[in-house]
């Protein structure tokens, strides 16, 4: 349901690297699906199963989002939604 936004995301990557502008770190895209429908095949199966793949990310893009939480002083997170359903 989000194709929209998957396409505009891909354009905006693929032109940038066409333009010869790299960015200074790795960009990951992740498109991943079922977060209707509590995010077991999704993020959450990501998350419990190849937690490495979040290592050293400071920064993630979701259709919701644009906020952080500040836990304490030391501590901010990013919410990223990983299931709406379930």
């Amino acid at each position: 349901d989000m194709k929209d936004m998957d396409a505009m995301t891909l354009a905006v990557v693929r032109e940038r690297m066409r333009s010869g502008r790299k960015p200074p770190r790795d960009i990951v895209l992740a498109f991943l699906a079922d977060e209707e429908a509590g995010g077991t095949y999704g993020a959450r199966y990501l998350v419990d199963n190849h937690p490495g793949l979040f290592e050293g990310v400071t920064e993630a893009i979701s259709e919701v989002g644009g906020f952080s939480f500040t836990v304490n002083e030391n501590l901010r997170l990013y919410l990223v939604e990983t299931a709406q359903k379930g």
